[in-house]
């Protein structure tokens, strides 16, 4: 395992010192846990931007007295904001992924001098 080691001095005590070690993070799994974040992140986002619309829906029905119409017109944007910020993510990580194979593409090829 590798490990890097940290000596840490602690205060004015009997002049201890304490070993802390910091794994080497693997840049593949960073980018992993990058990519779940991400995921995650836009799950949160769609089910907010449901709530949202649909509850500031609910606000103006009761407000102009119109219910339930403006409910299900908040409700539906909510859901185009959701399929938006999808969208926005799903592009994003098929970029990433064609850069990806584009350098792995360069770094396999021969150079053409």
């Amino acid at each position: 395992m590798n490990h890097t080691s940290l000596t840490v001095i602690a205060g004015s005590g009997a002049g201890r010192s304490f070993q802390w070690y910091a794994r080497a993070v693997d840049p593949e799994s960073k980018k992993m846990w990058g990519i779940a974040a991400s995921t995650g992140a836009v799950g949160l986002e769609i089910a907010v931007a449901i709530g949202i619309g649909y509850l500031g829906g609910q606000y103006l029905d009761r407000k102009l007295g119109v219910a339930p119409w403006l409910m299900w017109v908040g409700f539906a944007a909510g859901v185009g904001a959701g399929i938006k910020a999808l969208v926005r993510v799903v592009r994003s990580y098929k970029k990433s992924l064609r850069e990806e194979v584009d350098e792995a593409v360069k770094e396999d090829r021969p150079d053409p001098k």
